[in-house]
């Protein structure tokens, strides 16, 4: 009895896991790269140029260059407008933002 019902714990767990995302998170899993960009009333388009966001489950990537991330991806459907937030897996050191360890 007890050698059944562990693989089918297990079982049970992987696929909570592996859940598919719903709503908006649903509609958000792909690739997404940058069309426009503007702050302050200047385009800052060719700065971000290369910048790629892959939502992929409830994690995220941004690639560019060093100034790569990853992490949780959280939708606030209740706020309005809707909100996402990204928290990052990074952590500080002394060698700041561009560190390679930090964004691996």
């Amino acid at each position: 009895m007890h050698r059944t019902v562990a693989p089918l714990l297990l079982l049970l767990a992987t696929g909570a896991l592996a859940a598919e995302p719903e709503g908006d998170l649903k509609a958000l899993q792909g690739v997404w790269v940058i069309e426009n960009a503007k702050l302050g009333g200047r385009d800052h388009k060719d700065d971000l140029a290369g910048m790629k966001l892959t939502v992929t489950s409830e994690k995220y990537v941004i690639d560019f260059a060093e100034n790569s991330d990853k992490g949780a991806v959280t939708l606030g459907e209740a706020q309005k407008p809707k909100q996402i937030d990204l928290t990052t897996r990074r952590t500080s050191c002394s060698k700041g933002a561009r560190c390679r360890e930090c964004t691996s």
